[in-house]
């Protein structure tokens, strides 16, 4: 198995090292700032192994670590090692070691090799998670652990997060970071109108911490043009909408907690801006006739079950409505409703209902478990909208083409599903029922099971992911000796060899 260890560019292995660095692994040091591609040239099957600091790494601990670590990743996990702190599933975390499988990365888009090692490895970790993948968080007694700087973090959550929710994350942060520094000093002093033309005096009694906050901010902000490019590359690519990322809110704790604040004024700043977060408002958006009885009391039964209020959008009518323990209340209609959802389930109505419902990031749920599709295909064979005349048949292509899960009520019907599905190229029609990419694609409801599961557990399919094309370099391959600023052009142009592995089951 090939091997690439990631150091960051002042470290060295030692001797006790070599036992793990025989031909086929590759040692590279990470010089942030630099892009290069050197990083792309991964070979499958292969590990990814980053060590920031090597002397986090006690000469003892050396073979434990890489034993299981590789044990890891040979039963096709990936694994980070942490000397304190919690055990278990992990969005994103600094830590001592990282070991991902070199082909997960490639179809991540890669390594971005304009960071340095540590904030490298948690944008690794952040954009798998985001995929679907799970990264294994292990605690290791004897490992060195100190939280990086608050700018890693910051720099991580820019490449990768929802717009809307990183704004909401980061306006805190940021004015903390700012008046953090500034605890205790006299800041009159930078205020020029209390002494005007006082050419005697020419220095500033200012500590040098007073402005360190700055000084960080400016270090984020320079790095604005690489940021931009990588956001949008990575924020496509993430099958998980942001709102619902699993292990969010302990990086934010983390991302908080290395800036050295104090509690109390860490949650006076967080409160500060409640009343913008994206969290106060639904995130599930139920689309249905309302005339339709059985829909809508199919509707009723699944919003009664979760354990958060939903918007309700009335087809008939075109109305949004607000359900709360139960009860409707009609509101009015929320601007970008549609990019702001983590989930949206139609019952039983095509997707050309609902005009710029295709404006979305969140996961697309079909609920067909009131619709006799067949019958409506038969009789129904025209549907009538203003200014729209088409047969039905075309409004259920488009509708199933574009769903992340259907749920029927049946084997028979799924059998149908799968198979129209597969006439319209969306899988393999002589293998569907045994490839394990799409055996959730169309689910057979027990109860409200399935689809209570798909909204709680929200994962776009796979093959409606708006990922960029796998070239024979990974995206961030590309950006060696190129500016930031036309990257993303260029992925959008290349043509040629183009290895498209982001459709059908060949996706990772």
């Amino acid at each position: 198995m090939n091997s690439l260890f990631i150091i960051g560019e002042d470290q060295s292995f030692s001797q006790q090292w070599s036992p793990y660095l025989q031909s086929d692994a590759r040692v590279e040091k990470v010089v942030p700032g630099e892009f290069t591609n050197v990083f792309d040239q991964m070979s499958f099957p292969g590990v990814v192994v980053i060590i920031p600091q090597v002397a986090a790494i006690p000469g003892e601990l050396i073979a434990t670590v890489m034993d299981k670590g590789l044990d890891y990743l040979s039963a096709g996990k990936n694994v980070v090692f942490t000397g304190d702190g919690y055990e278990g599933q992990s969005l994103s975390t600094a830590a001592a070691a990282y070991f991902f499988n070199a082909e997960d990365i490639h179809y991540i888009g890669g390594l971005d090799a304009s960071l340095d090692a540590q904030t490298m490895a948690m944008d690794v970790m952040f954009r798998l998670s985001a995929r679907g993948y799970v990264i294994e968080r292990r605690r290791m007694a004897g490992l060195k652990s100190n939280l990086p700087s608050v700018l890693l973090y910051m720099n991580v959550l820019s490449r990768n997060l929802d717009p809307q929710v990183q704004a909401y994350e980061l306006a805190p942060l940021v004015l903390g970071v700012l008046s953090g520094a500034m605890t205790g000093v006299d800041i009159s002093t930078l205020d020029l109108q209390l002494s005007p033309g006082d050419e005697a005096n020419r220095e500033l009694t200012l500590p040098s911490r007073a402005l360190s906050g700055a000084r960080l901010i400016r270090k984020w902000t320079k790095g604005m043009k690489c940021t931009n490019a990588a956001s949008q590359i990575n924020f496509p690519m993430n099958r998980i909408p942001g709102k619902r990322l699993p292990g969010l809110s302990d990086f934010i704790d983390e991302m908080w907690a290395s800036t050295g604040l104090n509690p109390a004024y860490i949650s006076v700043l967080r409160e500060s801006f409640a009343d913008i977060s994206p969290y106060n408002h639904p995130d599930i958006l139920f689309v249905c006739p309302f005339k339709d009885k059985i829909s809508y009391d199919r509707m009723m039964e699944v919003s009664s079950l979760l354990p958060t209020d939903a918007y309700m959008w009335d087809t008939g009518n075109s109305e949004l409505f607000q359900c709360s323990a139960g009860k409707l209340r009609r509101v009015e209609k929320v601007q970008g409703i549609f990019e702001q959802m983590s989930v949206i389930v139609l019952i039983g109505s095509p997707l050309r209902d609902v005009i710029g419902i295709r404006n979305t990031h969140a996961m697309m749920i079909l609920d067909m478990t009131t619709t006799d599709i067949l019958s409506l295909m038969q009789n129904d064979y025209r549907s009538f909208t203003e200014g729209v005349t088409e047969t039905s048949v075309q409004t259920w292509n488009e509708t199933i083409e574009y769903m992340d899960r259907i749920i029927v009520s049946s084997p028979k019907q799924r059998d149908l599903y799968l198979g129209y599905i597969a006439g319209l190229k969306r899988l393999n029609a002589m293998a569907y029922d045994e490839d394990h990419a799409y055996n959730s694609l169309v689910a057979i409801e027990e109860g409200n099971a399935e689809i209570i599961s798909a909204i709680k557990h929200p994962l776009k399919a796979l093959d409606n992911v708006e990922s960029v094309p796998l070239y024979q370099k990974t995206p961030y391959g590309m950006l060696a000796k190129r500016t930031a600023k036309g990257v993303v052009n260029e992925l959008a142009k290349k043509t040629g060899n183009v290895v498209d592995k982001a459709k059908g089951s060949v996706q990772k």
